[in-house]
């Protein structure tokens, strides 16, 4: 048993340091597009020695970087591996992986037009905006770079199919759903016993309808060329789960 959790560790740690050299690469990826796409005629003149140092400076940084960032999962793999934890670690630690690397791959793109609108990378000057007119700055970024609308409509995007394609919330109870698309679909989730064969369906103490039977007819609504100009969704936990919650 102790030799499979000193396996069982190992196999940790190296996954975690696997995903640390992966983002490391990832960062560098990102910095040669930037750099060839903004500065390509700059390079070219820089010498071969000077642009040597640089990468392997720059993979210096990527690597202490990551190593920062994913030290979490390196520390858990070294103190935890053994228990029920150990079990749900490849989930967790897939799930915390892919946050960094979203979230690393967004600063890069902020950077990248920051570099392009203002000449240099992130400094401190870019916190300073907040004394300036911020919502005027917002709305400027907003106008002027499609790239931030498409980055959260593709967020709200993934959410909503994510909430009408898999059963997670199957067994949340609905105060209210609103979708709107040539006209507005409106539930107040009201659970009409009186609808049902008596026969067919058991008494329930519930007074509102199940995220599951209303999902199918929300997505068919959300189906189409066309999005929704807007929706709204209320689900609820139900109550005999809500001290387990708590």
């Amino acid at each position: 048993m102790k030799e499979y959790f000193k396996r069982r560790s190992f196999a940790l740690i190296l996954s975690a340091g696997l995903a640390c050299i992966l983002l490391a690469l990832y960062l560098m990826c990102m910095r040669w597009a930037c750099l060839h796409i903004l500065t390509s005629e700059a390079w070219n003149s820089v010498s071969a020695t000077e642009q040597s140092d640089f990468w392997l400076m720059s993979l210096r940084f990527d690597l202490k970087f990551s190593a920062i960032a994913l030290s979490p999962l390196i520390l858990l793999a070294l103190l935890l591996p053994s228990g029920r934890f150990a079990s749900s670690f490849p989930k967790w630690g897939a799930l915390y992986s892919a946050l960094v690397f979203f979230y690393s791959g967004c600063a890069g793109i902020a950077n990248y037009y920051y570099i392009k609108t203002y000449g240099h990378h992130f400094d401190l000057m870019v916190f300073g905006l907040v004394n300036e007119d911020t919502v005027a700055v917002i709305r400027s970024i907003w106008d002027g770079y499609p790239v931030v609308r498409e980055f959260l409509f593709g967020i709200v995007a993934g959410f909503a199919a994510w909430l009408l394609l898999k059963p997670v919330f199957d067994h949340y109870r609905v105060s209210e759903a609103t979708i709107t698309t040539f006209t507005t679909f409106s539930i107040d989730g009201q659970l009409h016993p009186e609808f049902y064969d008596p026969e067919t369906i058991a008494p329930t103490p519930e007074t509102q309808v199940t995220w599951e039977s209303i999902r199918p007819f929300c997505l068919s609504v959300f189906k189409g060329k066309r999005l929704p100009l807007a929706f709204h969704f209320v689900l609820q936990l139900p109550q005999e789960q809500i001290p387990d919650f708590l």
